[in-house]
């Protein structure tokens, strides 16, 4: 399509791999097996699990896996996933609920509080939110890929 000046209109080139990071996906809660579409039933015949979470990426639903794992370890406990953090500003009347960040996870390690957010590219918004967050609340969240 035609730019200004008749040139063609720049778009970015994703590869495949970009592809696959961003891809949402269906985790199974039995076996974990992971598939694009959520299907009725797993295909695993030793499973056969009809439970399913979503993810909004493959990093994401690798990343739970592993968190997962260190958990049955008792390497990290009090697991969460999707927490909702409020994002306050100074009113008239007083701290007034701006917007919220969701967190991917939230984790104890070590007696530490940790907030994790896995991310394939950083957003403007996602930037500026995670600034607010270490402003009002004094934590750094852990950005994995």
């Amino acid at each position: 399509m035609p730019g200004r000046y008749g040139a063609k209109k720049y778009k970015p080139h994703k590869s495949s791999v970009s592809k696959l990071i961003y891809t949402a996906v269906y985790r199974c809660d039995g076996c974990g097996a992971q598939y694009r579409k959520k299907p009725g039933q797993c295909a695993d015949k030793n499973c056969g699990g009809m439970a399913f979470t979503h993810f909004h990426s493959i990093a994401e639903a690798n990343r739970w896996s592993l968190l997962l794992i260190l958990q049955a370890q008792g390497r990290i406990s009090n697991l969460r996933r999707q927490v909702r953090i409020p994002l306050h500003a100074a009113g008239i009347n007083g701290k007034t609920k701006v917007c919220t960040y969701v967190l991917d996870f939230r984790y104890d390690r070590d007696a530490e509080d940790v907030w994790e957010d896995t991310k394939g590219g950083m957003t403007d918004v996602a930037s500026l939110k995670l600034k607010w967050v270490k402003a009002e609340y004094g934590v750094e969240v852990l950005l994995t890929k």
